[in-house]
């Protein structure tokens, strides 16, 4: 018995997986709800951070778009713990109740308790979720942890809460979410909360809160929506509800719907199906079972405005986390479903466009269009399942992916935003006065916090001074104390952190410079930006973060000799294997029938039925 060919093909199948990218499992909407608590500081300084109570129309703004069946609840937050919205899941009575609570959000707390706060809203998170569920926290405040006159019994709170509540968060499988509503807010204990839950860290001003918890609930819900282009939207009729979120400026003009029958109506006058409710810088408006065909909105064109949707009929994609690391490419799937089942007849998904769309801050974009043909990165031809592997595109920065769905008589988009990171840690230096103090917090998913071990470069007015070890002070924070340096001087720090991903690969990176001295430090960041996304990400300054691999420090150490190695006999042993299968093909053609071979020439691709 010739071994050879057998040969061949186990050691070829057991070497490709050495070079194919991850593959996830197809994305489901069906594995479990989503369990959103959010957290409000409701301490006396909020009367000069937030002096017209926006937390209100921003609180009321993302519990009238959590969608039904998701678990919710809401908190207060000064010196004592009130549950102001009950944790339940959520309905049309839950949503009014909640509309109506959040107008006693109010500034009359007189300390700021964020550990029983968070103890009590977080009492039944203490193992990962048996259902499925997502969870997501959301806490806002514009404060230090403050819970007495005494200093000693704050800075101990704080600690329980970033070596106690923090650990048991992760383990629980909780994404924090964290927003500073001034400059005086502990910013390094906010940025540890949301960077090593997977969660993002913004600070914000009043007026931005609205559209940040759109942000954030997109984050935690993920919801389907439809295109919404020049004002103008398609509604089939597999629409069950549909749900319009419409941004207005001062002094525009009330917002009007108008049908596709050319029935117009606004909030005073309006349709029984319809509930519609209205702030002063938005339209929420609900509608049951909307009549298909191509509605028109009269009202300001706005990136933010959205048209969400509940259906039976779904685009199920990939759930990203919020930080992926430059160098690792990551598999995205999306999945047509109908009744919670993969939609795979060849006739429907013969009609069906799925173009993906990616863009970062910096005004690069990609596109793909999508084939379920099991060619160029596709997993498998024909089983409903859309395969892109992220790779080129992963460069450093805030990024948006838009997956446009066409089905000619129906159209469906979904939308994920993510950061990449050239480094697997968030650095920055804090502090007040002279006090500068390096901060190194390791990001969820991108190094093992157990395998880590950080160094610091500094150097003064641009010469080499030492190199330090920067020792882990909390379960997921390193900390160095720089006010052993005169801060009269200009000093520079390189940060060398070495580890493990969670993929077992060795990653090794340098971050920095980070500048100090020369003159005090006032505040640990810097103002909050103005744009739309207002918040740490991409902003320049002494004390937020700098992510700046040095050139003499790869990622990663990589043995090449050894992958060329690999290279060389993979292609040996592909051509060897090639020329015997060509060699025992041509044999075989000589003994087969004429008839056959006429038959097999003959065969080739047949075109798609169509419906």
């Amino acid at each position: 018995m010739n071994r050879l060919p057998f040969l061949t093909t186990f050691l070829l199948l057991a070497l490709l997986p050495l070079h194919a990218p991850a593959e996830g499992p197809p994305p489901s909407r069906s594995a479990g709800h989503q369990d959103i608590r959010i957290l409000i500081d409701v301490s006396g300084s909020m009367k000069r951070t937030d002096p017209d109570n926006l937390r209100v129309p921003a609180l009321r703004l993302i519990t009238g778009l959590l969608p039904r069946g998701s678990r919710a609840g809401v908190w207060t937050f000064g010196r004592y713990v009130n549950m102001l919205i009950p944790l339940a899941f959520v309905d049309e009575a839950w949503r009014e109740r909640a509309m109506a609570a959040a107008a006693r959000i109010n500034s009359h707390g007189l300390y700021t308790n964020m550990e029983d706060t968070l103890t009590d809203a977080t009492w039944d998170w203490k193992r990962p979720p048996t259902d499925g569920a997502r969870r997501s926290l959301i806490l806002l405040t514009d404060g230090y942890v403050d819970i007495s006159a005494d200093a000693a019994e704050n800075a101990a709170s704080r600690e329980r809460i970033l070596n106690e509540i923090l650990p048991r968060l992760q383990a629980a499988g909780v994404t924090v979410h964290t927003i500073a509503l001034s400059r005086e807010a502990d910013h390094a204990l906010l940025r540890q909360l949301a960077t090593a839950s997977g969660g993002r860290y913004e600070q914000a001003a009043p007026d931005r809160l609205e559209r940040l918890f759109l942000r954030l609930f997109e984050k935690a819900a993920e919801p389907e929506t439809l295109p919404l282009e020049d004002n103008r939207v398609l509604v089939d009729e597999r629409i069950e509800e549909m749900t319009l979120l419409i941004f207005r400026r001062p002094g525009a003009p009330a917002t009007r719907l108008t049908t596709p029958r050319g029935v117009s109506f606004d909030a005073q006058k309006r349709p029984p199906n319809v509930r519609w409710h209205q702030e002063a810088r938005y339209d929420l408006i609900t509608i049951d079972r909307p009549m298909a065909g191509t509605w028109r909105i009269t009202a300001d064109q706005d990136p933010d405005n959205r048209v969400m949707v509940v259906t039976d009929f779904n685009v199920n994609a990939t759930r990203l986390p919020d930080n992926l690391a430059m160098d690792e490419p990551h598999t995205f799937l999306v999945q047509l479903t109908e009744g919670g089942r993969t939609i795979e007849k060849k006739d429907f998904l013969h009609f069906i466009e799925v173009r993906v769309r990616q863009e970062n801050d910096q005004g690069e974009q990609w596109e793909w269009l999508l084939l379920d043909n099991g060619r160029r990165g596709d997993t498998a031809p024909g089983d409903g399942i859309y395969t892109l592997v992220l790779q080129e595109s992963l460069q450093p920065g805030s990024h948006r992916l838009v997956v446009d769905v066409d089905g000619t008589t129906f159209r469906r988009r979904l939308e994920r935003r993510f950061h990449v990171h050239a480094s697997p840690v968030e650095t920055f230096i804090a502090g007040k006065g002279g006090a500068a103090v390096l901060h190194v917090i390791p990001r969820a998913g991108m190094i093992e916090p157990d395998t880590m071990t950080v160094r610091a470069h500094v150097s003064t007015a641009g010469a080499y001074t030492e190199s330090r070890d920067v020792p882990r002070t909390h379960h997921n924070q390193w900390r160095l104390d720089l006010s052993v340096y005169d801060p009269g001087l200009p000093h520079g720090v390189e940060i060398e952190v070495t580890g493990t991903r969670p993929s077992g690969r060795p990653v090794q990176v340098r971050v920095g410079p980070l500048h100090f001295g020369s003159r005090p430090l006032s505040e640990p960041v810097p103002e909050p930006a103005s744009g739309p996304e207002s918040g740490t990400h991409g902003e320049e300054g002494e004390h937020s973060p700098v992510e700046t691999p040095a050139e003499d420090a790869p990622p990663a150490e990589v043995n090449w000799l050894w992958v060329a190695l690999q290279v060389l006999f993979i292609n040996a042993l592909v051509i060897g294997g090639f020329f015997y299968g060509y060699r025992r093909w041509l044999r075989l053609e000589v003994r087969l029938p004429k008839s056959w071979q006429q038959a097999g020439q003959q065969t080739g691709q047949q075109p798609q039925e169509q419906a």
